[in-house]
């Protein structure tokens, strides 16, 4: 988009298995865990 917004359709997001999904968000939540409180997830 061209105002720097995020489209809210993500169409691989969107139609991922859930637990592929869930793979993810697990991934993401850990590294803002690492980086903001300096707990290692390991």
């Amino acid at each position: 988009m061209a105002d720097g917004s995020i489209p809210y359709w993500n169409p691989f997001l969107e139609t991922l298995p859930r637990e592929k999904l869930v793979q993810i968000e697990l991934k993401n939540f850990r590294a803002i865990l690492q980086t903001e409180s300096g707990v290692f997830c390991g």
